[in-house]
């Protein structure tokens, strides 16, 4: 069989190759941190206070939280429950879907849905939060579109 994600080969039943099955490992690794690091966006406790005299706004002038990180949030819960309902799991919450999808990434494989999955998680991911740690971060933050890696690179 085609890797549905980039092309390479696979196995029988797997619609996702070991490359494209380790990215995608990686990605719902990465949640928790990246979680944590979202809430902490959405309820604007990334930003500093303003300085006295600052605020220049009137009381309740912005929102008080930050709609964007709300939003990819909701994005990314919606993501990683639907996935999980798919695989046959009702899961409540993004963490508990991803710890899912990552402890049954063999049955996962073999979903006709598998390359849907990596590419919606791995984009939303890459434009949830900031930068993370390890190459990853380094492709975001140099601009790298997260589709553009090449991952039909056989693993040694």
């Amino acid at each position: 069989m085609t890797c549905g994600a980039c092309g390479g080969g696979t196995g029988d039943g797997q619609h996702l190759c070991a490359r494209c099955t380790q990215l995608l490992e990686q990605d719902l690794a990465e949640l928790n941190e990246l979680w944590d690091d979202l809430q902490v966006t959405v309820a604007k406790l990334d930003k500093g206070a303003d300085s006295v005299g600052t605020s220049g706004g009137h009381a309740g002038s912005s929102e008080p939280i930050n709609l964007t990180a709300s939003d990819r949030a909701r994005t990314l819960t919606e993501i990683l429950i639907g996935w999980a309902h798919a695989l046959g799991h009702s899961t409540h919450t993004a963490l508990q879907a991803s710890d899912v999808l990552f402890s049954q990434i063999r049955e996962v494989r073999r979903q006709d849905w598998a390359p849907v999955l990596k590419e919606e998680l791995h984009t939303t991911m890459g434009n949830a939060g900031p930068p993370r740690t390890g190459q990853r971060s380094l492709l975001l933050s140099a601009g790298a579109r997260p589709s553009s890696r090449a991952c039909a690179a056989p693993m040694r």
